[in-house]
């Protein structure tokens, strides 16, 4: 578990922050679920998100894969396709648990200690919500615990809402951070392109 009071202010890649497109549903949540939930994981109780085993193995899954192709491809390619109908059974099995995956997707600014986002209703300053992400193009899936740092109305009728996170499995925090560094780069590459064609 990471708590993002203490331990994300010592890690510079808590915050860096980039604008992303993600799945994601947030839901107003009484102080007493997070107690609960708190509760559980100082009894040993595992509080990772579904997806976050699956995340490490598919990981290391795909570098094997990657090595085998160099020796045989076809048997590679079978292992692919495996792989692929495994994602597939995975997530209908996290849908069939009551654990359904957020399907709106949401234009949003997110570090790793947290997130800004549009939302069609006002939260409070101080609110305590779960988050569930859905993140594209990894298919990570993360639930995590963050309060309301601001709510502001915008000129379309809705709220720009920014959220602090509170706490985060240290396992999910990890495949974020990853993710967010992996699309800066290509965000810095694209701009770079773009440059270098205003150039020619």
């Amino acid at each position: 578990m990471r708590r993002y009071d203490d331990e994300a202010k010592k890690d510079n890649r808590s915050y860096v922050r980039i604008k992303d497109e993600v799945f994601l549903r947030v839901t107003a949540v009484e102080e007493d679920e997070y107690t609960k939930a708190m509760d559980l994981r100082e009894k040993g109780q595992d509080l990772r998100s579904s997806g976050s085993t699956y995340q490490f193995f598919d990981k290391k899954l795909s570098l094997y894969i990657q090595r085998l192709k160099e020796r045989d491809d076809v048997l590679a390619n079978i292992l692919e396709m495996l792989d692929k109908k495994l994602d597939f059974i995975l997530k209908n099995l996290l849908v069939g648990k009551g654990d359904s995956l957020p399907d709106e997707l949401y234009e949003v600014d997110i570090s790793a200690a947290g997130i800004g986002f549009r939302h069609s209703e006002p939260f409070s300053r101080d609110q305590l919500l779960r988050i569930e992400l859905l993140i594209p193009p990894e298919m990570i899936f993360i639930r995590c615990y963050g309060r309301v740092l601001r709510c502001i109305s915008d000129a379309d009728g809705g709220f720009r809402i920014a959220v602090r996170f509170i706490w985060v499995n240290e396992a999910d925090q990890d495949l974020l951070v990853e993710h967010i560094f992996n699309k800066q780069m290509l965000q810095l590459q694209l701009v770079r392109r773009q440059r270098e064609e205003t150039k020619s």
